[in-house]
């Protein structure tokens, strides 16, 4: 009877769900392809001219999407045999010549120029991949069991009864399908059982998993098909699976498939669908502002084209349904400052020329599936006439062929023009400069609304490229700079190292506080006039520099000074601008659980980091992190009598995503409990009442007494801080006596007191 009462609480638990979703209006307010950007209409025209019954609503995050991609750039990777296009080389990346694991010996970290494209909603308007943004409640007039069945079509899934495994390896049937399982999960949740059933297939793949088998060593007879809790590392599905077992929300422990099935539902409709992530894309890349969770937070994957490939499987049951002309309802995030669709991008002037490295296909169009034209060998000379990215529909081997030339040649006397895939064409080099020099070539967009340029080195052992373009020689060699930009057209820039440089400045790195000053110097070899040396900052508003070479910081962040010779080619020095010092740190007070501490205000700070040393610490510990420019005061209320502490204090400031650390400043104290200050000391006829000012950072009080001839001695001991009084009722008539009282701390257990108060005669 309970386990009724229990499954129909469920069900209207579901129900009232999407009756909340409905009510609480989390999709836009408006809906129709006019209510979208002109750069989204043409596409989405498109799809209602096909599609009459479709609905499109806007999700308008006022989000800068540069800042969204920046935001978003570090939480992404991609499978390691994706092109080197789309993995990141940067630093930790990339070490000695080989990618870093991020998850499971299978997943890099993806580059920045794969993070914008897959981000940028406009790549996604067609057929197959608009189902990323498809709303994913539950609607039982477009989903059937049978749409589930054609999702799960191709995998172990597929028109199969449930058999598995218990916690005791006994093996179990059932009379329900995997199909019948997941919708009844979708409706009992309020979320589509299709997109229930694309995410298994996501997560699981076509043969099972770990986490779909029940054979995990040490968890066996658990399953986890959405590897809910399946963090990246080492063994993401020991990890799911370890949050199956556990009891507590959403059905758990998940001891059979269907348990697991129905309460990771429960767990996307109550963490997803009602939290302001209602589609795949949101789920993967939440940038709406009213999410319950925080924007760039609390996303389901981190394959940065998980929900591209959920949407095909979407389409593709749709479309073997017959039901693609059914209503749907679609959320689509618009963002502020968007790169034009159409722009295309230039750096340092574009190029002509280019070797073959690998003998090829020529293609038809940008695309393997394209027509072949002919073949090309290798040390081919072709000349490039534009580059691009294949935009038709997302599809796995894409992302092994992402980036195209279109080339001409000459073959048997005959002209040929066609496609070939970037990585097999080799730029002739444009220039060659030595080593440990650097170059900004320019950077163009076509279109009137600039769009971030993304940039990657072929090579970053011969040189690197940072954010806005400047590269920087390393190293002995021949390496391509790429320029990429969201909707994925690109431009490429090859230069050749080789030797030394002929400019050298003095320091390749400095440090500066906000306000000052520093001199740099730059060399030129004998052979080039050493008069001619230019100097120029990156980014005048951190830090600018005059016709000598001093720098002035200007505000907390990081930059490059340049020294450029007549040619072009410069010398870098990377300039970090640091706030002002916190100057001489002050101590207030130094009782026990008091201890003040103050400083200056850092120039440029919007903030302070406290550390201690001291106890039972033998290193620095950060004990307070104090918000605000003008806030330069902290009381440390942990701080034991006896004990020398050594405090640091530094000032901070973040920009870009860094923090920016003042230089420290240090400050030894020994505290001590207070000493009370005794109010009043009042005699009656039979006793005589002390009082004295209270200590809250104390645990009680000492009470002394002696008479005019004798020695002090407790006659109490007050408990309670709060208590601050005592009544002495053993006093003789007409004796004197004098009384004092010391605050104590137990410590390790121990009494430890303070100084004595003042003595005070009882007359």
């Amino acid at each position: 009877m309970l386990k009724k009462i229990k499954n129909i609480l469920l069900v209207l638990g579901g129900l009232l769900l999407v009756l909340l979703l409905n009510d609480r209006k989390v999709y836009g307010a408006k809906t129709g392809v006019d209510q979208f950007p002109a750069s989204y209409q043409e596409a989405l025209q498109e799809l209602q001219d096909a599609h009459p019954n479709w609905i499109f609503e806007p999700l308008k995050t006022n989000l800068s999407f540069s800042k969204a991609v920046s935001m978003e750039f570090n939480k992404n990777v991609i499978t390691k045999d994706a092109n080197s296009f789309y993995k990141s080389n940067l630093p930790g990346d990339y070490v000695n010549g080989s990618y870093v694991f991020k998850d499971a010996n299978k997943w890099v970290r993806a580059s920045e120029n794969a993070t914008a494209y897959f981000m940028d909603p406009r790549n996604w308007l067609n057929e197959e991949n608009i189902f990323q943004f498809e709303t994913i409640e539950f609607n039982s007039k477009r989903q059937t069991v049978e749409g589930v069945e054609e999702i799960l079509s191709d995998t172990f899934m597929y028109k199969k009864k449930i058999r598995y495994y218990n916690t005791k390896g006994k093996r179990v049937k059932t009379k329900k399908t995997y199909a019948q399982v997941i919708y009844n999960a979708g409706k009992k949740s309020g979320v589509s059982p299709y997109y229930l059933a694309s995410k298994i297939r996501q997560e699981i793949g076509t043969e099972g998993s770990g986490s779909s088998s029940g054979k995990t060593k040490g968890y066996k007879g658990y399953y986890n098909f959405y590897n809910i809790g399946a963090s990246d590392g080492a063994n993401p599905v020991a990890n799911g699976i370890s949050y199956a077992k556990q009891k507590g929300s959403y059905c758990r422990p998940w001891n059979s498939p269907m348990r697991a099935i129905l309460g990771g539902a429960y767990y996307i409709a109550d963490e997803y669908l009602s939290g302001g992530q209602p589609c795949g894309y949101l789920m993967k890349f939440n940038v709406n502002k009213k999410s319950s969770w925080g924007l760039y937070s609390h996303q389901y994957m981190t394959n940065v084209g998980g929900c591209c490939q959920e949407s095909i499987t979407t389409y593709q049951a749709y479309e073997n349904m017959g039901s693609l002309n059914k209503e749907k309802r679609f959320l689509i995030p618009v963002y502020r400052d968007m790169p034009d669709e159409e722009s295309t991008v230039e750096i340092g002037g574009g190029k002509n020329t280019g070797i073959t490295s690998t003998a090829s296909r020529i293609k038809k169009g940008p695309n393997t599936d394209s027509a072949t034209i002919c073949r090309i060998k290798k040390n081919t000379q072709v000349t490039i006439i534009g580059c691009g990215q294949y935009q038709d529909f997302y599809q796995f081997k894409n992302l092994d062929h992402p980036y195209w030339f279109k080339v001409s040649f000459t073959r048997a006397g005959e002209n040929v023009t066609g496609y070939i895939e970037a990585e097999y064409v080799t730029i002739d080099s444009s220039m060659t400069i030595g080593k440990n020099q650097s170059i900004k070539p320019d950077t163009s967009l076509s279109a009137t609304t600039a769009g971030k340029v993304y940039y990657q080195s072929s090579n970053p052992e011969v040189a690197t490229v940072s954010s806005n373009g400047r590269i920087s020689t390393v190293g002995d060699g021949k390496v391509t700079i790429y320029a990429f930009l969201a909707n994925g057209n690109f431009d490429a820039l090859s230069i050749t190292v080789k030797g030394e440089g002929i400019i050298k400045v003095n320091q390749s790195s400095l440090s500066l506080i906000m306000g000052k000053t520093s001199r740099l110097e730059a060399k030129l070899t004998k052979t080039e006039d050493e008069s001619k040396i230019y100097w120029s900052s990156d980014d005048e508003s951190i830090a600018t520099v005059d016709k000598d070479g001093v720098v002035t910081g200007i505000a907390v962040g990081s930059t490059v000074i340049s020294a450029r010779a007549a040619n072009g080619v410069e010398s870098s020095c990377s300039v970090t601008v640091r706030p002002g010092s916190v100057g001489k740190i002050q101590v207030l007070d130094r009782t026990y659980g008091h201890s003040v501490l103050n400083w200056n205000v850092a120039t440029g700070a919007s903030g302070y980091e406290v550390y201690r040393k001291g106890g039972e610490d033998d290193r620095y510990v950060r004990i307070a992190l104090v918000r605000g420019h003008n806030k330069t005061k902290y009381v440390d209320k942990k701080a034991e009598p006896g004990v020398v502490y050594r405090y640091k204090i530094r000032g901070y400031r973040v920009s870009d995503r860094v923090r920016y650390y003042s230089v420290d400043r240090f400050k030894s104290l020994r505290p001590k409990i207070s000493k009370v200050k005794v109010k009043k000391l009042i005699r009656k006829t039979s006793y005589a009442k002390i009082t004295w000012e209270r200590d809250p950072y104390v645990d009680g009080y000492l009470v002394y007494r002696r008479t005019k001839n004798g020695q002090y001695k407790e006659i109490k001991r007050v408990t309670r801080s709060r208590i601050t009084y005592y009544v002495d009722r053993t006093i003789k008539k007409n004796a004197i006596y004098y009384y004092k009282v010391a605050a104590y701390n137990k410590i390790n257990g121990e009494i430890v007191k303070g100084n004595y108060s003042k003595s005070i005669r009882l007359d």
